[in-house]
């Protein structure tokens, strides 16, 4: 990847005199942006452009160049890169569109393509994409016109639309932020997301990685080589619309589209998401200071207005409001004379106009050891304080370094101000205040960081097949927690079960995915004779479609009604689900997605995340769920549904689990395995 990103040597495929050309616009960027290496220019017709010879024939472009940058029709790009890669081109970036996005015929293409740059080792990018720009290299090859508007910095942008990744690269420009490559990855024949993600987490130039993807080529390893860098990474994900799964055999998949399993996929592997362009800026912009030490924020405003919208939005972001000292407020206090300041926080200025008294506030406010983050929020007139303003930004900066957390600049003026201030300085601005909060919220939450190896459980055992009449049998066969339980064909097979009352009765087949509503289970069953009479009812009525028996079932108590369940996406692989479980699972949805195997840790992180956690913890005296046991169980049925590739999908619905130190029981179960 090196040489991709720094080549020595680079040919342009495509180029001619024409003034329109494409190609003349990707050699005019290499100049704009001072490459220093050998430029070779190959077209049909030949001449001179900005000094350089256009030649005409392959056998004229000298042996080994690093880059080949090829911009003609798609059926003449097979010919052309295997000839240049005949001569030694070690990387290519193929900017040509036509291909599969046009049928059979580009798919052959493609295929012929592909067959050259296995046969001479050529990795490539593209095709159908804009190409590359290394800042840190001077070497830039979009086919588009650029001039070098961009500050060398460490943020790395990866789009997977040509599109998309100019007008991110010109919001870098408006907001100043540093540049240190850009990728347009197109239609991924070659080189994906995977491998730009694992060489910019090596990049000794790159800090933060910012994706735009419309699609995972390889989701499971995308998922690990997110979670193996320490670098920050934000992935802006397009084209999440839910796809149909048609009918679905179990609750879990019913939930879980392809964007909730993605966007799970990401937060458990420690990336960042973002929904739009604002949002990943914002991202960009927080990831730029220190993290947040903890969840208390210190809140300054110049407007009574803004004090109550900030103290708004921090509540919405998850932060506290830290407790002013005493100390604190009076030296304060002491400084102004004849104004309206509230002694609390978010603190009011009310009509302090003196911007020294500012930046004293500031520094106090940084200087509280409970404060994880200070936000500044300031409103001014650029005419008259434009000065006095900017002088703001490089306190911020400062005390932000200083003290080793984050001072978040709000600040409101006139457009051609506000554009001035962000491009005069490479501290972050905000123009918003729920979009500071949110941004310092989730890099205060995120998982970046997480390179250090996860421990995951040395569960070696699988689940094995069976049907609805064994499958009790080989859930505790593997040692997982289930009621005792009989089976029976016959109501006379009852007067021979030995069990303890109450009892559930359900009826045990692949035809019934519904039991409550189609009333094939009857709970608080006290005594045998009911017990015979509930199960001549089953057998009446359900007896062509009951495969499986009727199930009796010792009736457990518990705290909370739980669900884990399962399904082998076919991008991420194994995923599981934990929730509220019962009917409730339908009726409210709240359950989370983990990529299988899981840590104990990721499981109670995502518990914690539910709506209903609170049902876990005595919720109105309903008792201390035993969530240590329920969090063991998810880890093992997890860990081996990853061991168990054959297994489609599966539903352990409901998981009574009890009050603390009484475990957690499965009490139904549906299996679907791969025919």
């Amino acid at each position: 990847m090196d040489t991709l990103f720094y080549p020595k040597s680079i040919v342009v495929v495509g180029v001619s005199l024409n003034p329109m050309n494409l190609g003349r616009f990707i050699v005019s960027n290499l100049i704009e942006f001072g490459y220093e290496g050998a430029i070779y220019l190959l077209g049909r017709r030949p001449g001179h452009l900005f000094g350089h010879p256009i030649r005409t024939g392959v056998d004229e472009i000298p042996k080994d160049v690093d880059l080949g940058v090829f911009l003609v029709p798609a059926k003449a790009v097979p010919d052309l890169f295997e000839g240049l890669a005949g001569r030694g081109m070690k990387r290519a970036v193929v900017q040509s569109g036509g291909f599969r996005e046009l049928g059979d015929q580009g798919k052959a293409l493609e295929a012929r393509l592909v067959a050259a740059a296995s046969r001479y080792g050529v990795r490539f990018v593209g095709p159908n994409c804009l190409g590359l720009i290394n800042k840190h290299a001077r070497m830039a090859v979009p086919f588009v016109p650029f001039r070098d508007l961009w500050r060398t910095g460490g943020v790395s942008v990866v789009s997977q639309s040509g599109g998309v990744g100019v007008s991110y690269l010109y919001r870098l420009v408006s907001e100043n932020i540093g540049l240190s490559k850009f990728v347009s990855i197109g239609n991924k024949l070659d080189l994906d997301e995977v491998d730009y993600l694992e060489y910019l987490a090596r990049d000794q130039d790159t800090d933060m990685v910012v994706m735009y993807l419309e699609s995972f080529s390889r989701g499971r390893a995308f998922f690990d080589a997110i979670r193996a860098t320490d670098k920050p990474v934000i992935v802006h994900k397009a084209n999440r619309s839910a796809l149909s799964r048609g009918i679905a055999y179990s609750h879990t998949a019913a939930l879980a589209t392809d964007n909730r399993i993605g966007e799970a996929a990401l937060r458990q592997a420690g990336a960042l998401t973002a929904n739009d362009m604002q949002d990943v800026v914002a991202l960009v912009k927080a990831l730029s200071m220190p993290r947040p030490k903890n969840s208390k924020v210190a809140i300054i405003a110049r407007s009574g207005g803004h004090a109550v919208m900030a103290a708004d939005a921090a509540a919405d972001a998850g932060f506290e409001l830290v407790e002013y000292p005493k100390s604190f407020l009076d030296s304060i206090e002491n400084a102004f004379e004849n104004t309206v300041i509230s002694r609390q926080n978010p603190l009011d200025l009310g009509d302090v106009y003196d911007f020294d008294i500012y930046a004293r506030v500031m520094e106090e406010a940084c200087r509280i050891e409970e404060a994880g983050a200070v936000v500044m929020i300031h409103e001014y007139f650029a005419a008259l304080e434009s000065t006095q303003s900017r002088r703001l930004v490089n306190k911020a900066e400062a005390l932000s370094r200083q003290y080793g957390k984050p001072v978040a600049l709000v600040m409101f003026t006139d457009d051609k101000e506000m554009a001035q201030v962000k491009q005069g300085y490479d501290y972050p601005i905000f123009a918003s205040i729920p979009q500071a909060f949110s941004a310092l919220a989730r890099v205060r939450d995120s998982g970046t960081g997480q390179a250090e190896a996860l421990v995951f459980p040395r569960v070696r055992q699988r689940f094995e097949r069976a049907g609805q009449s064994g499958l009790f049998d080989m859930l505790a066969d593997k040692g997982l927690n289930v009621p005792k339980y009989a089976l029976v064909h016959t109501k006379d097979e009852v007067d021979g079960v030995d069990i303890e009352f109450p009892v559930v009765v359900k009826v045990l087949s692949d035809k019934v995915v519904h039991k409550t509503e189609a009333g094939a289970v009857r709970m608080d069953i006290s005594d045998r004779g009911t017990l015979k009479a509930v199960v001549h009812d089953f057998i009446e009525r359900f007896a062509p479609g009951m495969d499986g028996g009727v199930l009796i079932q010792q009736q457990v108590h518990g705290v909370v009604e739980a669900v884990i369940g399962g399904i082998r996406d076919p991008v991420f692989g194994p995923v599981i689900t934990v929730g509220l479980g019962g009917v409730m699972v339908e009726l409210f949805k709240d359950v989370r997605f983990l990529l299988a195997p899981v840590t104990a840790a990721e499981v109670m992180d995502a518990l914690k995340s539910l709506r209903s956690f609170a049902l876990f913890n005595d919720f109105r005296g309903r008792g201390q769920a035993d969530t240590d046991a329920f969090v063991d169980l998810v880890v093992r049925v997890a860990a081996m549904f990853a061991n168990t590739p054959e297994l489609r999908e599966f539903d352990l619905n409901p998981v009574i689990v009890g009050q603390k130190g009484r475990g957690a029981h499965i009490v139904d179960a549906r299996f679907s395995w791969q025919a």
